[in-house]
């Protein structure tokens, strides 16, 4: 939902899946690194989607995909990466409130990214 709410309002998707795809570097927490390289699918750059996918979506994937759920979020964050936890929000302020349990989450996790 929260790309469909983008899409239709002209603001860029801002995703860092789409920068991990062109990233050499494993390490996400170097992604503001990457948000710099100019290249097709730096959605932190460019309006609209990239030139191609960037995985093999599953089955319920590209159902959420042509029936998404009803909401009017622009922003989302998964704030525990091992279970998935995932919040959505309205506006940047709430996004970057639950940021900061992303970020606990990641010191708590150092070794996260290793794996």
């Amino acid at each position: 939902r929260v790309f469909a709410n983008r899409l239709e309002i002209d603001m860029r998707l801002e995703t860092d899946p789409t920068i991990s795809y062109s990233y050499s570097g494993k390490d996400m927490s170097e992604v503001s690194k990457a948000e710099q390289l100019e290249h097709g699918y730096n959605t932190y750059l460019i309006k609209g989607l990239p030139p191609g996918p960037i995985a093999s979506p599953g089955a319920l994937a590209l159902e959420a995909t042509l029936s998404p759920v009803d909401g009017d979020w622009l922003f989302f964050v998964t704030i525990n990466l091992e279970s998935g936890e995932t919040k959505f929000s309205k506006t940047l302020a709430e996004h970057e409130s639950y940021v900061v349990f992303l970020r606990q989450w990641e010191k708590e996790n150092p070794d996260w990214y290793d794996n």
